[in-house]
């Protein structure tokens, strides 16, 4: 009987060191797993990054020239203003025709 019961424990440490090492070897591939998830979202995180960052750039860009055209547009409305005020009503008519005669051009 002796013989039986250390027979029955080795045969139940030898399952419980192979149940281990079966466990073991789940837990490292689903560390594997768990890792290859974490490097692509870290290398999504750092592509959405670059593309934030360019972003900004063109938005900036933009701004930029938007305040360009701003100030550009300031000054021709002062010139048009001063103009105006010194050219009297034919230069307004000749201004007005110009005008209806350039959008006549454009819609053809």
């Amino acid at each position: 009987m002796s013989s039986t019961n250390s027979r029955s424990r080795r045969h139940q440490s030898t399952d419980e060191e192979a149940a281990s090492l079966l466990m073991e070897e789940k837990n490292n591939e689903l560390i594997e797993q768990l890792n290859s998830k974490v490097s692509l979202l870290k290398n999504g995180a750092l592509g959405l990054n670059k593309v934030i960052k360019a972003d900004e750039r063109q938005r900036n860009d933009i701004e930029s020239a938007m305040d360009s055209a701003s100030g550009l547009l300031g000054q021709a409305m002062g010139k048009f203003d001063a103009m105006m005020q010194t050219g009297g009503t034919k230069t307004t008519c000749y201004l007005a025709c110009f005008i209806f005669v350039v959008f006549l051009i454009f819609y053809w």
